[in-house]
């Protein structure tokens, strides 16, 4: 439990909570160096799918939103979990019905 804060001059201030916000970026230039579309606002563009500009490349979780909540990171994931295992199965399918 938090009951103060203390400054860099030693100054104490009585507390019992506090809040951050985290300026978080995307954690390598691979998205970048693939040619997808970044946001003005610095988080990969994708579809509700998490399908990217890029055919065949998805992306998930904070590094397409600015909530960086566990929740929707991990609800994102399962998302496009989902959608590339339905493209997987969809060329698999494709190619048996030939």
């Amino acid at each position: 439990m938090v009951s103060y804060i203390q400054l860099g001059d030693g100054t104490e201030i009585p507390c019992t909570g506090i809040f951050l916000k985290a300026e978080l970026e995307i954690g390598a230039d691979l998205p970048v160096a693939l040619g997808c579309r970044i946001s003005d606002t610095g988080v990969i563009e994708v579809d509700e799918s998490g399908k990217t500009s890029i055919p065949g490349v998805y992306a998930a979780g904070d590094a397409t939103t600015h909530l960086h909540q566990s929740i929707v990171a991990a609800a994102s994931g399962a998302v496009t979990a989902a959608a590339i295992n339905g493209e997987l199965n969809k060329e698999e399918w494709q190619e048996h019905s030939l």
